[in-house]
């Protein structure tokens, strides 16, 4: 089964430089960047700042690596990544995500 894969960014430009990273080691078949605001509890305190959230869509096969190269330069002190599993779509997409992130 594919799964959608989450992480956010501060930075526009990191967010498209990971995402081009993923798609051409075929880690995901896509991803998609969208601007957020993430309300949360930092240091004691509410923050509110503004990020990009990247929409990874990614084959079982190839989550577990897509985790360690997003997370490995991740500029956050404590940075977001999750995933679910896609358990109802179109057969032909899930087929495209599968053999796009062939190794």
């Amino acid at each position: 089964m594919p799964y959608a894969a989450f992480t956010t960014l501060h930075d526009a430009q990191l967010a498209r430089d990971l995402a081009r990273t993923v798609v051409k080691e075929r880690l995901a078949a896509c991803v998609q960047i969208g601007q957020v605001t993430s309300v949360f509890r930092w240091d004691g305190a509410v923050q509110e700042e503004p990020e990009f959230r990247l929409l990874f869509k990614t084959s079982a096969e190839a989550l577990p690596n897509l985790k360690a190269r997003a997370l490995s330069d991740h500029p956050y002190d404590e940075p977001a990544f999750w995933a679910v599993e896609m358990d109802t779509g179109s057969d032909s997409f899930f087929d495209w995500i599968h053999t796009e992130t062939k190794g």
